[in-house]
């Protein structure tokens, strides 16, 4: 029997070698020792684990015959490398020793509110169902972040959808990237449709907007994916209410939204509802829609008696410290880390003004204009009237430049479609008009769900007229109709323009022109934001605009803007979506709410 000498044994610890059938690449030789008629080694891999081996007597000899003249120095390692091994077996298990470990990743400085809300609400259910009905301003979506952020990290979740209203889609996309590292894929009608592989199914982060999602052909594909979270912002929209019949009984009239929601919640493991305004005061609704959260537990509210579901959800739904379902917190009652309230207390009252006698001629001249030729409506029409009739009257009481650019584009539109009705067949005609007067048909929908586009599309092209003679009618009188607001807007005499420049000129205003404060104006419509900004810069003041139009880079950069050089934002609803104003505590809101 074959031994070998322990010098000899020695001589091979240190060195770096291959053994193949033992170990793939090279390895360092630790220790040998002789065991029988062969040799038991320990090695370390490059990986850096410790191995053994039992090497026979003829691989031992190969190893004397190639080893080199001299054992291999140890050499110590690459700092940074150590350092980033180190770090990453840290970060991979820091969830287990740091319980807010998304905190600590993301960009955020996170409020006390919000960590009670993830941390002690949220996490700690193993099913989450849950209604968060925080006061607007508190950061439910930088909440909605951290939870999936959270997940995440304790891989909890791989797939998760958003739900949102078609304007928040870009923001939520923006703030999951930007604060959490997390990035989404927007899924819509552009993408979606276009190509013959299933997004639903490739992508594991998904946005898409509520009156997309609710599409019949949409539906089914989501429903058939398992997504381990799903959110739902501006909850509240997915409705449904109890429809009385003394013959047939009372049934449910479910929405399409509130269709989408109910099957998301009931197939998936975790739910999270986002809004605001929960309970608009329809008791019938309310208890609807907190069936979302737990079928089992809230019961159909036509089913059982009016007082026993009353007494049911009070009982389950506490919305004190112990509820498991829902939490919401108001404005006054939520605090920094030092205890001082977050939002300060709103000292606000309404500025009156009179309107001069041509424009009170011109708003009864647009009211009846309204009334003759978008009257109520029925069948497909319905929706499509009532929002160009709600747009129409907000435009007419913004400014006298709204209505008037309003009422030119509409002009200029209903021209194009007559020369278009002119050109076909008369048996073509009807068709045609019947087309664009059914093209929004969606009942849901109301003009908070419509962009400045669509809003725009919207006012130009609806029409009740049922033949060409209707059409030129309207046309006639609309003419007349815009050239009386021409004349008006041409004159310069707008009244609620000069009451806002009165105001401008109040004690409280003061400290705008030292340049000490900063102030925000507020409108629904981007003609009475260009509008404002053009006088309001005659007038000497350093102006900037954030509208919808913008994407976020621009947002920050006016948001930017504003909080360095302009005195004055002059903004639409976009201000408040994904920025932070929070250094302006001046404010207008020029148009009614």
């Amino acid at each position: 029997m074959k031994t070998f000498d322990k010098s000899l044994l020695d001589s091979l610890v240190g060195s770096r070698v291959r053994l193949p059938g033992h170990f793939e690449g090279q390895v360092v030789i630790e220790s040998a020792r002789a065991l029988g008629s062969g040799v038991e080694i320990r090695v370390r891999l490059a990986s850096g684990h410790l191995d053994e081996a039992v090497l026979s007597s003829d691989d031992v000899a190969g190893l004397l015959e190639t080893r080199p003249g001299e054992p291999e120095t140890l050499r110590p390692v690459d700092a940074d490398k150590l350092r980033l091994l180190v770090e990453s077996a840290r970060v991979r298990l820091a969830y287990t020793y740091d319980r807010q470990f998304a905190v600590s990743l993301s960009g955020i400085r996170t409020l006390p509110h919000q960590i009670e809300a993830v941390y002690l609400k949220m996490l700690p259910q193993p099913r989450l169902r849950f209604l968060l009905a925080d006061d607007p301003g508190a950061g439910k979506t930088i909440m909605a972040g951290l939870l999936i952020k959270e997940l995440k990290l304790r891989e909890a979740i791989e797939t998760c959808l958003i739900v949102v209203p078609a304007p928040l889609t870009i923001q939520w996309q923006d703030e999951m990237m930007r604060f959490f590292g997390e990035t989404f894929q927007i899924i819509h009608t552009g993408n979606d449709q276009q190509q013959l592989i299933n997004l639903w199914q490739r992508e594991s982060l998904v946005i898409t907007s509520l009156d997309y999602a609710k599409q019949d052909d949409v539906r089914e594909r989501i429903w058939q994916q398992r997504w381990d979270l799903v959110i739902i912002d501006e909850a509240h929209k997915c409705s449904a209410y109890t429809k009385r019949s003394a013959s047939r009984g009372d049934e449910v009239d479910k929405t399409k939204r509130y269709q989408l929601a109910e099957k998301l919640a009931a197939a998936d493991n975790h739910l999270l509802l986002l809004t605001a305004t929960p309970h608009h005061g329809d008791e019938d609704r309310f208890n609807h829609f907190i069936r979302l959260i737990d079928p089992d537990l809230f019961p159909e509210p036509h089913k059982v008696g009016e007082e026993a579901v009353k007494l049911i959800r009070r009982e389950i739904l506490r919305l004190g410290p112990d509820c498991p379902w829902a939490l919401r917190r108001l404005k006054e009652d939520l605090r920094d880390m030092d205890g001082n309230r977050l939002f300060p207390d709103r000292h606000c009252h309404t500025v009156t003004f009179k309107l001069s006698r041509e424009e009170f001629d011109l708003y009864k001249a647009v009211t009846s204009y309204i009334n003759e030729f978008l009257p109520q409506a029925t069948g497909k029409r319905k929706n499509s009237v009532a929002l160009a009739r709600t747009v129409f009257q907000r435009r007419l009481a913004s400014s006298t430049r709204a209505i008037h650019e309003s009422l030119l584009r509409r002009l200029k539109k209903l021209q194009e479609i007559d020369r278009e009705l002119q050109d076909l067949p008369p048996a073509q005609r009807g068709k045609r008009l019947a087309y664009l007067q059914g093209r929004i048909t969606d009942i849901e929908q109301d003009e908070d769900d419509l962009d400045d586009e669509a809003r725009d599309h919207l006012l130009d092209e609806t029409t009740t007229a049922q033949g060409l003679d209707q059409l030129q009618a309207e046309l006639a009188a609309l003419s007349e109709l815009e050239a009386r607001a021409a004349k008006v807007r041409a004159r310069g005499q707008d009244s609620k323009l000069s009451a806002l420049k009165e105001c401008l000129t109040e004690a409280e205003f003061q400290e705008l022109h030292d340049g000490r404060g900063k102030l925000l104006i507020f409108t629904e419509h981007r003609d009475t934001l260009k509008h404002l900004q053009e006088h309001l810069k005659s007038w000497r003041f350093a102006v900037c605009e954030i509208h919808g139009g913008m994407n976020p880079r621009e947002r920050k950069k006016a948001q930017e803007e504003f909080r360095t050089s302009a005195q004055i934002c002059v903004a639409t609803e976009a201000a408040g979506e994904g920025i932070n104003l929070q250094f302006c505590h001046l404010m207008i809101n020029y148009d009614l709410p």
